[in-house]
């Protein structure tokens, strides 16, 4: 017998862990891909190494009868804490009964779009530490205006782009851009022509074609919105991923033990979702499906990225 009011269901926990924004809509999961294995508890700690150990090499030359030169390294360690991110769905017993016999799954249904509000909730942090200065060193923020910005044919941006990619210490294998951004740059004349020289710098680049021009494995494209009012508000829907541009050096395999890579996610447990029954509910009473994924999205190598801001006006 459960001795817990929300009770996990295997069903609508496989619901929670399928469902999936558009693959070309939400780009957070790649951006700051989650860590493997997961954690056992919220709290965990991380190490932050000194920059220039990796660097500094002393002098190797050993004598005949002498020891080679000692080398080491100090780490910094951070504390760290997974948060939950959970949303509720009151459904009315009387959804429940009326379903029945039918084709229709209330519960199914109230999962999928929980599951999607609490998903678009981890993007927009996503966004909201991929498009802040404070995730990367000094040098490598980058800020355009007038005739620098993309909007202008003057503008170079192969150039902008080029010099950003090679001024972090790891050069980037990614670049993040929003929608607007890369609507402007796979139509500028000059991108074109650095990827067709023989063209007339008409046209519209690839995903792939501009990935390869940046010597980058992957081109995300953030093309999410969001509602910014309040529910009752006449809606005003805005992007997710703001008009900018970042570079990120990532590796997968990273964890919060080993691995260097601009960003990443801690995850507790594993993302779930589940019922509880609830007799405040319309007449009859009902359930609560709840959807809850509890992880900390960390920067932990502000060294191994870049940030263009305001690539584009407006």
């Amino acid at each position: 017998m459960a001795t817990s009011p929300f009770v996990p269901s295997p069903t609508l926990t496989a619901i929670a862990i399928a469902y999936r924004n558009p693959a070309y809509a939400l780009i957070g999961e790649k951006v700051m891909p989650r860590a493997t294995p997961v954690l056992g508890t919220k709290e965990f700690r991380y190490r932050v190494y000194n920059l220039a150990d990796g660097y500094t090499v002393p002098d190797t030359a050993v004598g005949r009868t002498g020891r080679p030169a000692e080398v080491s390294t100090q780490a910094v360690e951070m504390p760290g804490m997974c948060e939950d991110h959970g949303l509720d769905y009151p459904l009315p017993q009387d959804d429940i009964t009326q379903a029945k016999g039918s084709n229709t799954d209330p519960r199914g249904f109230a999962t999928e779009f929980t599951a999607n509000l609490v998903n678009l909730g981890r993007e927009i942090r996503v966004a909201a530490k991929t498009f802040s200065a404070n995730s990367y060193g000094a040098a490598s923020v980058q800020t355009l205006g007038g005739t620098d910005q993309f909007n202008d044919a003057a503008s170079d941006p192969v150039a902008i782009i080029t010099e950003m990619l090679d001024t972090p210490l790891l050069r980037p294998n990614r670049l993040v851009f929003g929608k607007a951004v890369w609507g402007v740059l796979r139509r500028h004349p000059k991108l074109l022509k650095a990827i067709f020289p023989s063209g007339n710098g008409e046209g519209m680049a690839t995903r792939q074609q501009v990935a390869d021009l940046f010597e980058v494995g992957e081109v995300l494209v953030g093309e999410s919105f969001v509602n910014a009012n309040r529910k009752g508000q006449a809606a005003n829907f805005q992007r997710v991923w703001g008009n900018h541009i970042a570079g990120h050096f990532i590796d997968p395999t990273a964890n919060n033990q080993a691995g260097v890579t601009w960003g990443l996610t801690m995850q507790y447990g594993q993302k779930v979702a589940g019922t509880s029954v609830d007799g405040s509910i319309g007449a009859r009473g009902g359930e609560r499906v709840r959807v809850v994924d509890t992880v900390a999205e960390l920067v932990v190598a502000p060294d191994a990225g870049f940030l263009i801001q305001n690539a584009i006006s407006g």
